[in-house]
């Protein structure tokens, strides 16, 4: 079954949201950090938002402008921003570009990461300074921007690619996890 799926007791049971206006299945889905009933999920036709914990959800794509064809990955991941609510970043991949929303999704900013786009395929927020976060490229490194997302930096060895996965340890920021 595909759809999206509510547990209210750490995952023994799951009831299927009504999803009504979410359309194809959902490849990624996060909360955002000012409601727990808003959430916002992607696929290849865009971000969908819901402020209903996923009962009904409406295209937010204002400002996204990665759809070329109807083949085109509009958004493959979405994170909201843990501790900023309404802040909310989309991926893209055709063309590979990052998107940062400052609110709730109603309108969509591209963030400049480099002086060569590469797909941001995941990120990582500090849990001691809001406005420091870290991109996993998938082959272009590690970036960090230290203003929100404004400006990126690359950090590190580059020869860190094709990275899908990056946490950050909550208790210590300097520690990262990168699965690639």
């Amino acid at each position: 079954e595909q759809g999206v799926f509510q547990s209210l007791d750490g995952g023994a049971t799951w009831t299927e949201a009504a999803s009504t206006g979410l359309v194809l299945p959902a490849v990624d889905i996060t909360v955002d950090a000012g409601s727990p009933s808003t959430l916002y999920a992607c696929n290849g036709n865009g971000v969908f938002r819901s402020t209903d914990a996923g009962n009904s959800w409406t295209l937010s794509n204002s400002g996204i402008t990665a759809l070329q064809d109807e083949t085109a990955a509009l958004c493959y991941a979405i994170r909201a921003h843990p501790a900023k609510p309404g802040v909310v970043f989309d991926m893209a991949s055709d063309p590979p570009d990052l998107y940062r929303s400052t609110d709730s999704g109603a309108t969509w900013t591209v963030l400049t990461t480099g002086p060569v786009p590469g797909s941001v395929d995941t990120l990582a927020f500090n849990p001691t300074s809001a406005n420091s976060l870290i991109a996993g490229e998938i082959s272009g490194g590690l970036l960090a921007s230290t203003d929100g997302g404004n400006t990126w930096s690359p950090i590190g060895s580059q020869a860190v690619q094709n990275n899908h996965a990056l946490v950050m340890d909550p208790t210590n920021p300097s520690t990262l996890y990168l699965a690639n």
